[in-house]
């Protein structure tokens, strides 16, 4: 069934637009006047949950031309019913939540870090933004929900593969070590994926993985699928054409076997970490418009510097810097600053 929610809305809030001389008149959030979000697919890996979607729409009579607000909702958690919106990032019909903010939303609801829970997700469409939502707007939520076992609740680390810890089945076989007449690259799992960490290839190797080191179970390229985007999943299929490596470079490769999808990105396993002096919770965090100027991005300091790791952001995206999550104290450009030079700061 669909969860739809209804609210009476003041006339007159800013938000709606609405213009009135009767304090006492009323518009109504009609959720039959709108049309639920649908959810696709989705994918989950250390990082976060995917999804993708056809968005929603409202035809209220009021903020017609405002472009509805897309996020992912936790409708359920263990045995609790829940209708709590994550901040979510939204981008061309896919929804992203960070591993850190549903956990932490997790925790919040009085699970613990390690604690094994099942979750229920499911597309909202909202005429309020996620992070300003003051409970006066309605909402429309998908149909079909995205649905986890056994999600494990874990904090990341600046070990992007900590997680990593037990022997694979699976390994990697290639060109480069002859197809198997020198020994697989082996590869480790957390459990739900496959990791094998800095391989060095050049342009013009192929590559497949292969479990149990034999071509019984072994995959490549989905049919149609000719090359791939370091950073980006990739479909494979039992038997598909060999993967070949589009320049020299040591790379990562994680495997979702059970998903059918594999993803390739520069190696960070043996890179030194320029941040493990950084050890303390600090006071300050990042905001912006990468988050919907809410949730901020927490940042640690080693006593002297704060530094905040691994935010992705788009070209055109805004932040500021501010302490103890509250505007009081923030920080922007300095008066006739208006960009950046990218430089990599000692610790």
């Amino acid at each position: 069934m669909k969860k739809v929610f209804s609210y009476i809305i003041a006339a007159g809030l800013a938000v709606l637009g609405v213009v009135s001389c009767a304090k006492k008149e009323m518009v109504i959030f009609d959720p039959a006047s709108g049309t639920a979000p649908v959810l696709t697919s989705y994918t989950m890996d250390d990082d976060g949950v995917y999804a993708e979607y056809t968005p929603g729409s409202f035809k209220m009579g009021f903020n017609e031309k405002v472009a509805p607000v897309h996020s992912l909702a936790l409708l359920k958690a263990g045995d609790k019913v829940l209708s709590k919106t994550l901040v979510s990032k939204a981008a061309e019909g896919k929804l992203t939540v960070t591993r850190t903010e549903l956990c932490k939303a997790l925790m919040t609801l009085g699970f613990a870090e390690n604690d094994k829970v099942n979750i229920s997700l499911a597309v909202r469409a909202s005429l309020q933004d996620q992070a300003k939502d003051n409970g006066l707007n309605g909402f429309i939520d998908s149909e079909n929900t995205l649905d986890i076992q056994d999600y494990e609740i874990w904090l990341p680390t600046g070990d992007p593969y900590a997680r990593y810890t037990e022997p694979s089945p699976w390994s990697l076989v290639g060109s480069f070590n002859g197809w198997g007449s020198d020994p697989d690259v082996a590869m480790l799992t957390n459990g739900s994926l496959h990791l094998a960490k800095a391989v060095t290839l050049a342009a013009g190797d192929e590559v497949k993985f292969r479990k149990d080191n034999s071509w019984d179970v072994n995959f490549g390229y989905a049919s149609g699928i000719e090359t791939y985007t370091l950073g980006e999943e990739f479909d494979l299929s039992q038997g598909g054409a060999n993967i070949k490596i589009a320049e020299d470079g040591v790379y990562d490769f994680i495997l979702d076997a059970e998903g059918a999808k594999a993803k390739i990105i520069a190696s960070v396993a043996q890179q030194e970490d320029p941040y493990a002096a950084y050890t303390e919770v600090s006071p300050w965090s990042v905001i912006g418009s990468f988050n919907s100027w809410g949730g901020d991005e927490e940042m640690v300091t080693n006593g002297k510097l704060h530094v905040c790791k691994d935010i992705t952001l788009a070209a055109g995206d805004e932040f500021k810097l501010r302490k103890d999550a509250g505007w009081d104290v923030n920080f922007g450009y300095a008066d006739g600053v208006e960009t950046y030079t990218l430089a990599r700061p000692s610790p």
